[in-house]
């Protein structure tokens, strides 16, 4: 799903979602993939909001991270951060999934979903990573 090259020596914790996403997605856990893609999403997320000073603008009044969807939507429309027209559509298509994979009882994520999904997944992972300052 994710190309080890992709992630490889970035932060430990990014490269151990990554090799949960593969290994979910290579034994056919694939709703439990769909949701780790969900998860590092977020994750890069909010590096991005870290890395450009921009974190006060995805945090609540206690100071708490808001839902996903609230911060995908700052994201998307976050001049600073600047994200593309594909990773803009991206954003809500993962988080999306995610909550499907996640919430929804009637929802079976299927091995031909994740695969149309996986050229968007790697586009988006690569910029998040330069956008959170993680690549260069």
């Amino acid at each position: 799903m994710i190309p080890t090259a992709l992630y490889s020596n970035t932060r430990d914790n990014i490269e151990e979602i990554c090799r949960q996403i593969n290994l979910a997605y290579f034994h056919g856990v694939y709703d439990g993939a769909a949701v780790l893609v969900r998860k590092v999403v977020e994750m890069l997320l909010i590096l991005s909001f870290k890395h450009h000073a921009q974190e006060h603008l995805i945090k609540d009044g206690s100071g708490n991270y808001q839902d996903l969807s609230l911060i995908v939507k700052e994201a998307c429309q976050n001049t600073v951060l600047d994200f593309s027209r594909n990773a803009k559509e991206y954003l809500e298509l993962f988080r999306e999934k995610g909550n499907l994979s996640a919430h929804n009882p009637f929802h079976l994520s299927t091995k031909k979903d994740l695969e149309l999904l996986q050229p968007k997944i790697r586009h988006l992972f690569q910029e998040l990573l330069f956008k959170a300052g993680i690549r260069i």
